[in-house]
C-alpha cells in the first residue's frame, strides 16, 4: 500500500469506457500504467416542457429499416403456437423499427403568419408612416384612404393564396380544409384535458378509472345485449343455413396486396408503427405474416395482441 493515494484510481465501469496499458518509462525500476478514460457526463434529465418527443420518417430511415429487416434473424418466429410466433415477430419488428426511427426531442416551432410576406410588411410600414403624415397634412387623407383599401385587398388575396397552398400540400385534403376553416372562424382546439364522466351515480375524474369503465362497457356490451334479448318475450325465428364457410391458405402475393391497400397515413395501433412504414417494408415481412395467418386458420387461434385497441373518447358537444 502506498503512503499516498496518488496512484490509487477508482472508476465506475458502468458509466465510462476505459483502456489500460503497461508501459516502460525507462527511468525507473517500476513500470507505468497508462489509463485512458472516455468519460461521459451523466446528469439527471431535466424535464423541459418546451420540447416534445417525435420520430422522423423519411426515405433514408425507411431504407435503413428495410436493410435491418433483411439482415434480421427471424428463426424464432417459426416455432411455437400462433401467439408465440406473432409475439416473437412483433417484438423483432418493433425492435428494428425503434433502431431505424429513434425518438428525438424537438422544440416546437412558433406559428407565424405565413401569408405576411416581406412586401406586405413594407406596405404596413408605409401605411403607418402615411397615417402619421396625414395628421399634419389634410390633403393626404384621400391618398391614405385609397392606400388602405388597396392594402386590405392585398391581405385578403395573400390569405387566400396561403390557404390554397396549405390545402394543396396537405396529405389529407379534407382535414386540411377543416383546419383552415377553424383557423379563420377562430375555433381552436380545447386545451383543457380534464375529462369527467358519471358512472353509477358517482362522478369519476381519475383517467385510469375512466379508462377501466370504458373497457368494461365495451367488453361486456355484447353479453349484456344477449341477456336483454334472451329475457324478452319476443321470439325471432332465425333461418338456418346449411352452407359451410371454408378458409383456404393465403399466398404471399395476397398478403402483399392487402398491405399495399393500406393508406399512406401516420396512424398506428398499440405498437406505435404507422401504416406508411408497414407498406414500405411489406416485402420483408410478407412471408412471415403468410405463415402466421395460415397457422391461425389451421389451429383456429387468433393472435391475442391483435385484439388490443386504443380507445380515445372524443368530446363533441353538450355537458362535459
Amino acid at each position: 500500500m502506498s503512503e499516498t493515494i496518488i496512484d490509487q484510481v477508482f472508476i465506475n465501469k458502468d458509466k465510462c469506457e476505459y483502456n489500460t496499458e503497461v508501459i516502460d518509462t525507462g527511468f525507473s525500476d517500476h513500470k507505468g500504467i497508462e489509463l485512458s478514460l472516455n468519460v461521459t457526463s451523466y446528469k439527471d434529465p431535466v424535464i423541459n416542457n418546451n420540447y416534445r418527443e417525435r420520430i422522423f420518417i423519411n426515405d433514408d430511415n425507411i431504407r435503413i429499416f428495410n436493410y435491418i429487416l433483411e439482415n434480421n434473424n427471424w428463426g424464432s418466429e417459426s416455432s411455437g403456437d400462433v401467439n408465440t410466433k406473432f409475439d416473437s415477430f412483433l417484438e423483432s419488428y418493433k425492435h428494428c423499427f425503434d433502431v431505424a426511427f429513434p425518438i428525438k426531442r424537438v422544440k416546437p416551432k412558433h406559428k407565424t403568419k405565413t401569408w405576411f410576406t416581406q412586401g406586405i410588411r413594407k406596405s404596413s410600414d408605409t401605411l403607418r408612416k402615411l397615417n402619421k403624415s396625414a395628421r399634419k397634412n389634410v390633403a393626404l387623407k384621400a391618398h391614405v384612404k385609397c392606400y388602405r383599401s388597396l392594402y386590405k385587398k392585398v391581405i385578403i388575396a395573400a390569405k387566400k393564396l396561403d390557404n390554397d397552398s396549405y390545402i394543396e400540400k396537405g396529405n389529407n385534403k379534407m382535414k386540411s380544409t377543416w383546419e383552415v376553416i377553424n383557423k379563420n372562424i377562430g375555433r381552436h382546439k380545447r386545451k383543457d384535458n380534464s375529462f369527467v364522466i358519471k358512472s353509477g351515480g358517482t362522478t369519476v375524474k381519475e383517467p385510469l378509472q375512466i379508462a377501466n369503465i370504458f373497457y368494461k362497457h365495451f367488453t361486456n356490451i355484447a353479453i349484456n345485449l344477449i341477456k336483454t334479448k334472451s329475457n324478452s318475450n319476443s321470439k325471432v325465428k332465425i333461418p338456418m343455413n346449411d352452407m359451410t364457410m371454408f378458409l383456404y391458405p393465403v399466398t404471399e402475393s395476397e398478403v402483399l396486396n392487402a398491405i399495399n391497400k393500406l393508406k399512406n397515413k401516420m396512424s398506428c395501433g398499440c405498437d406505435g408503427i404507422p401504416d406508411k412504414v408497414i407498406k414500405q417494408s411489406a416485402r420483408n415481412i410478407a412471408s412471415l405474416l403468410t405463415e402466421i395467418i395460415n397457422e391461425s386458420f389451421k389451429t383456429g387461434v387468433f393472435p391475442s395482441k391483435l385484439i388490443m385497441s386504443t380507445i380515445k373518447p372524443l368530446y363533441k358537444n353538450g355537458d362535459k
